[in-house]
C-alpha cells in the first residue's frame, strides 16, 4: 500500500481483507504532489504476487490519466514528457503511452536476480557495460 500511497492512491478493502479496487486520493486530502514511483521487484515477488504487480500498474495508469497540473502530479508530467519524446521519434501514440507508463521493473519471466553474480564468478565480462547489460 506504500507504493500506492506515494502515488496518491489507496486500496479499497473488502470486509474479507481482500482488495477489491483502487481509489484516487483527492489532492485536498493528499496534501502533497503525487510521486512518480518505479519499484524494482524480485523474480520471487513477480511469481508470487502477480496480482500486486497488476494493481501497481493499474494505479500508475489511473494517476497518469488524471487532469492535474504537472506540479501536483509528477507521474503524469513524466509520462506526458515521455510520450512527446517517443512520438517525436515516430512511435505510435498508443504504444508510446503504454511504454511511458511502465513503472514496475524486474527480471524477465523465469529469471531470478540481475545476472551480475554469474558474470563475476565466470569472469565473463570485459567492462562496466557488460555488467550493466546483465
Amino acid at each position: 500500500a506504500e507504493i500506492l500511497y506515494l502515488m496518491g492512491v489507496r486500496p479499497v478493502w473488502e470486509s474479507s481483507g481482500l482488495v477489491s479496487g483502487l481509489q484516487i486520493i483527492e489532492p485536498c486530502e493528499l496534501g502533497r504532489p503525487r510521486i512518480d514511483v518505479s519499484p524494482r521487484i524480485s523474480g520471487l515477488f513477480r511469481d508470487a504476487f502477480p496480482n500486486l504487480v497488476e494493481m501497481i500498474d493499474r494505479a500508475v495508469r489511473m494517476v497518469a490519466a488524471l487532469p492535474e497540473p504537472d506540479d501536483d502530479n509528477m507521474l503524469r508530467a513524466h509520462v506526458e514528457a515521455d510520450v512527446v519524446e517517443m512520438t517525436a521519434r515516430g512511435i505510435d501514440v498508443e504504444q508510446a503511452r503504454r511504454k511511458a507508463t511502465l513503472r514496475v521493473f524486474g527480471c524477465p519471466p523465469g529469471g531470478y536476480g540481475a545476472g551480475v553474480e554469474e558474470l563475476i564468478e565466470t569472469k565473463a565480462w570485459q567492462g562496466k557495460a557488460d555488467l550493466g547489460r546483465a
